[in-house]
């Protein structure tokens, strides 16, 4: 045998060897490779194990084709992997300063610095320094009783 052909035969036997060691039970960690040419997912199960077309349940991009996924497969077939997810590394999440209660009676919003809600051009911002600026296009103030402005002065233009 010529040495190509050695390479070739070896190839094919760590491919079925590599296709062996898969049971089709359960899941299984892999490999995004990308897409055909037909836009199908394509998924490497190992290192000496060609590409297979997959189906999936999650949105993926050329290019996160590397990305480690979980799979798992169509009638316990190997040959048919089914793409339910990526892998998610584990990271430290700091707890938001927000805080946020509801109670059926009221809501309470609560932050470190302020809050803001926005929508479009307007915005109602709450400041840690007890600043409440409103913000919009149209400012409309209405009462059934006394509309009163009160402060150590009043601006008004």
């Amino acid at each position: 045998m010529e040495d190509t052909e050695l390479q070739s035969a070896r190839a094919v036997l760590a491919g079925v060897a590599a296709w062996s060691r898969l049971s089709g039970e359960g899941v299984a960690v892999a490999r995004f490779a990308g897409f055909d040419g037909e836009g199908r997912f394509l998924v490497a199960l190992g290192d000496a194990i060609a590409p297979v077309q997959a189906l999936s349940t999650v949105g993926l991009a050329e290019s996160e084709a590397g990305t480690a996924i979980v799979v798992a497969f169509e009638k316990g077939e190997p040959r048919h992997p089914v793409i339910i997810g990526r892998v998610q590394h584990p990271q430290r999440v700091e707890a938001p300063d927000a805080q946020l209660r509801i109670d059926g009676e009221r809501v309470v919003l609560q932050a470190r610095e302020r809050i803001e809600l926005r929508c479009g051009d307007a915005s109602i911002v709450l400041t840690r320094a007890g600043k409440v600026l409103i913000n919009g296009n149209y400012v409309l103030s209405r009462s059934r009783g006394a509309n009163r402005v009160k402060g150590a002065y009043v601006g008004i233009n």
